[in-house]
C-alpha cells in the first residue's frame, strides 16, 4: 500500500487516471478534509465522476461545522476517476493504492457489484440485492464479495504453483 494525497482545488479538478499496464488503479478514499477556513454558511462538495456515469456527491464540508470526513470508498476503475470541489474552499483528500490482484479482470465484478440496466435503459453501478438503509446486508455482500475474490486469488496462485 502506497499513501496518496491531493488537494482539490474549486475549478481545478484532478484527474486519477488508470495505469498504462493494467488500465486499472486501486484507490482507498480515506478522509476530506477543508482546505482553509471560510464562510461558516457555505458549503462545500466533493464529486466524483467515473466515465460517463452520472456525478455522485462524496461528502458536504462545512467550516466550524463539519471540518472534515472520512471516508471507506474504494475506486478500482479502468475509466478515469474525476474528483471535483463545489465552494470557495479547496478539499483535501487522502488515501492510499491498494495492489491488483493477479487474476484481476476488467469485466469482474467489483465488491460484488457490477454495471446493470435500469428501467429508464441508463446504467447504474450497484447490485440487485443493495437496499437503501440496510448496512448489515451492504456488510454481508461485501463479506461474500471479498471472500470469492480471495478464494479466486488463492486458485490462480495454486495454479501458477504447479
Amino acid at each position: 500500500m502506497a499513501f496518496w494525497g491531493v488537494e482539490v482545488e474549486p475549478g481545478k479538478p484532478f484527474t486519477l487516471k488508470a495505469t498504462e499496464a493494467t488500465r486499472i488503479r486501486r484507490l482507498h478514499l480515506s478522509h476530506a478534509t477543508l482546505g482553509g477556513i471560510g464562510n461558516e454558511t457555505a458549503r462545500h462538495i466533493l464529486v466524483c465522476n467515473v466515465g460517463n456515469r452520472r456525478p455522485l456527491y462524496l461528502c458536504i464540508l462545512s467550516p466550524g461545522k463539519v471540518d472534515s470526513c472520512q471516508l471507506n470508498l474504494d475506486f478500482e476503475e479502468a475509466d478515469e476517476v474525476i474528483f471535483s470541489v463545489i465552494g470557495p474552499l479547496s478539499i483535501h483528500i487522502t488515501g492510499y493504492f491498494l495492489p491488483i490482484p493477479t487474476a484481476f479482470r476488467l469485466n469482474d465484478d467489483v465488491q460484488g457489484f457490477s454495471e446493470m440496466k435500469r428501467s429508464d435503459g441508463l446504467l447504474e453501478f450497484g447490485n440487485e440485492n443493495f437496499v437503501r438503509g440496510q448496512p448489515m446486508l451492504m456488510k454481508e455482500m461485501h463479506q461474500k464479495a471479498m471472500m470469492k475474490r480471495i478464494n479466486k486469488d488463492l486458485t490462480v496462485f495454486k495454479a501458477q504453483r504447479r
